[in-house]
């Protein structure tokens, strides 16, 4: 009986494995950008590297209604079955768009569970602190907790406007979008 279960388990993950690597991840790149072109947000790359469990994108421009919005170094898609994620590396906002974001964004990781399928979860470190959030995908609720960086508590304290002080000196974004 164990040995029955441990070749169904073995073949289990063969067949994990298999689909994995077979998953057509630059057609889902395409598909999902041409989704979001339905909504005025266009991504060039300059290169996509497909590689055996991610695809990654370098030198990537996103505009909003043709305006440029941000440059990113590198992007890493991995599509796993069970945990999904996307980091961004070097992330440069416009400079239109500098007067209410970050300029500079050193890291940001999104990721998705199985175990929490309509929650977003994101993390990001840059020249503006450390930031955590989480996004429902179910009622559209974002939550973003920030620890500034004395640079930007010094120089750039107006981007701190919408959010709200708690004890710890973190500041905290709540909004239904």
């Amino acid at each position: 009986m164990v040995k029955k279960i441990l070749i169904f388990i073995l073949y289990l993950l063969f067949f994990i494995i298999a689909l994995l690597l077979t998953v057509p991840k630059e057609r889902l790149y395409f598909f999902a950008e041409q989704a979001l072109q339905k909504h005025q947000i266009i991504i060039n790359e300059r290169s996509i590297q497909e590689h055996a469990f991610s695809l990654q994108l370098n030198g990537v421009n996103v505009f909003v209604r043709r305006v440029p919005n941000a440059s990113i170094e590198s992007v890493v898609i991995r599509p796993y079955l069970f945990y999904n994620a996307v980091d961004l590396k070097q992330v440069s906002s416009d400079k239109m768009m500098f007067s209410f974001a970050a300029e500079k964004i050193e890291k940001l990781e999104m990721y998705q569970s199985i175990f929490n399928p309509l929650s977003l979860h994101l993390e990001a470190h840059g020249s503006f602190g450390t930031l955590e959030g989480k996004f429902s995908l179910l009622n559209r609720h974002l939550f973003l907790l920030l620890t500034p960086s004395k640079l930007l508590l010094q120089n750039r304290s107006d981007l701190l406007r919408n959010f709200v002080k708690n004890q710890k000196g973190e500041y905290v974004y709540e909004k239904n979008i």
